[in-house]
């Protein structure tokens, strides 16, 4: 009866305790970081980033990700795009694509994961900044250049993620979703950055 005590008293104060941690962090996040941050210099130098999509069965979304991609006013930058064995029109729509924008594309026969995808892609990218991206993602156009300022800022930095929010908002789980990631997921991400790292990066990469 003890260890089920303990086990529910845990069950139960974890989630209050590490809910005022992160909200304390992101609070410390906001007044020491996030309020200083200044407006972007276009014209300050910039190494190139390769932007890398991984897609799987994603015929529906991945025109407006490419589209977005290769629109961003991030002057050196180039998209790889591998499509990981999809069993829908993925790759007819990626081919169509090609007549558009210029990226590389990478056409996987059978599934192998989102891992050996990235890793495979990684290998053939021309700069030492990877971001990748879901294959149903909008980046905001401003995202890739204070996602990189980072790296000059701070010398001993390995990665950086993004802010993640939710496009469509109209549905009810849309709305709810749209509250876990600025509340939830946002904060820890923040919270986490006070403490100088984060247990997951989903972003941006430093590989040289």
């Amino acid at each position: 009866m003890q260890i089920i005590y303990h086990l529910s008293s845990f069950l139960l104060y974890y989630p209050l305790v590490m809910s005022v941690f992160w909200l304390i962090g992101a609070l410390f996040y906001y007044f020491l970081i996030e309020r200083k941050q200044t407006a972007i210099d276009y014209n300050k130098q910039r190494e190139g980033i390769t932007f890398i999509v991984s897609c799987f069965n994603e015929a529906e979304t991945i025109t407006a990700t490419v589209t977005n991609i290769s629109k961003l006013s991030y002057p050196q930058k180039e998209l790889i795009v591998i499509n990981d064995g999809s069993q829908d029109d993925t790759a007819d729509v990626l081919l169509k694509l090609k007549e558009l924008y210029s990226f590389q594309f990478i056409d996987l026969k059978q599934n192998q994961g989102k891992a050996n995808a990235l890793n495979l892609a990684a290998k053939k990218a021309r700069y030492n900044y990877i971001m990748c991206v879901d294959a149903d993602t909008i980046i905001n156009d401003l995202a890739p250049y204070y996602m990189i300022d980072n790296f000059y800022t701070y010398e001993n930095l390995g990665a950086v993620t993004g802010n993640p929010r939710i496009q469509n908002k109209k549905s009810l789980l849309g709305k709810i979703q749209t509250v876990e990631f600025a509340s939830i997921i946002g904060g820890i991400k923040r919270a986490q950055s006070m403490n100088g790292y984060i247990n997951t990066s989903s972003f941006a990469h430093q590989i040289r």
